[in-house]
């Protein structure tokens, strides 16, 4: 509060309040000593006195270090009272207990209001907080809103229909994965399932024939007829013909050795003299 007086005045015409509102500051207000009845010029409600004793300048207060709010908070007046108004900026909310403001980071609160499985961040132009969901989750919710759902519930994450759905164990990206029976013939990172007896007959042997479990969906190879399964499970092999047996088995005889001959069980012909010889 400053008091001064124009001492050059005659006491009779002492500068008062109702000339020039004292010679205060425009944004000030003109008053009188209590004892000496000198003007006293005192700064209104959202000004601050910046000048050097013994004058009075009335300065806006938000033009002063932010009007002593928070860095991240505006500074305005009230449109009544004209007192200093502190509004945190877009992305901040205020933490502090009245009357003082703190401007906190809005994502740092409760994510930002965000659903948990979103990351809150801050628009670039506006830093306005923005929600993105994670890695494995898709914007279900009605704009503004954010909403995540697990995006494996959504139309099986875009993966084939033939294809199962789970998240990677790392970065729970989606990962499409063919059921039983079924084989990816896609170009990654495409997956395109097929049913795996289309293709080079599922892995069975040539002599048997490709098929599906009924409870699994699992690959099955059945020896087709005339055909016997040799092969260790679950290996298929085929068993080679009487005919094949007969070529490659020699049998030993007292005196002789001679070589069976069959076919599929029945005798084709009787060994000639010059075989039985031999």
């Amino acid at each position: 509060m400053q008091k001064w007086l124009h001492q050059h005045w005659s006491s009779t015409e002492r500068y008062t309040c109702t000339i020039s509102n004292g010679g205060c500051d425009a944004n000030a207000g003109c008053s009188h000593d209590n004892t000496t009845n000198a003007v006293e010029c005192t700064c209104k409600t959202g000004y601050t006195n910046t000048g050097v004793a013994p004058n009075v300048v009335c300065t806006d207060t938000c033009t002063i270090k932010n009007g002593g709010c928070d860095p991240n908070a505006g500074c305005s007046h009230d449109n009544t009272t004209n007192a200093v108004e502190c509004t945190c900026k877009t992305g901040y909310s205020d933490t502090g207990v009245a009357p003082n403001v703190v401007c906190t980071d809005t994502c740092t609160i409760t994510n930002g209001g965000c659903d948990p499985n979103a990351g809150c961040s801050h628009d670039n132009t506006t830093n306005a907080v923005e929600c993105t969901c994670k890695t494995g989750y898709t914007n279900t919710g009605v704009a503004p809103n954010v909403v995540c759902t697990d995006t494996c519930t959504i139309k099986n994450g875009g993966c084939d229909p033939n294809a199962g759905c789970s998240h990677d164990n790392t970065t729970n990206a989606v990962e499409c994965t063919c059921k039983t029976g079924y084989s990816d013939t896609g170009v990654a990172p495409n997956v395109v399932c097929t049913d795996t007896c289309t293709i080079k007959n599922g892995g069975c042997d040539p002599n048997a024939g490709c098929s599906h479990d009924n409870t699994t969906n699992a690959v099955e190879c059945t020896c087709k007829t005339g055909y016997t399964n040799t092969g260790v499970a679950p290996n298929v092999t085929r068993a080679p013909s009487a005919m094949e047996l007969v070529i490659q088995t020699p049998v030993a005889h007292t005196t002789t050795r001679r070589m069976q001959w069959f076919a599929h069980a029945e005798q084709t012909r009787a060994p000639s003299a010059m075989e039985l010889a031999i």
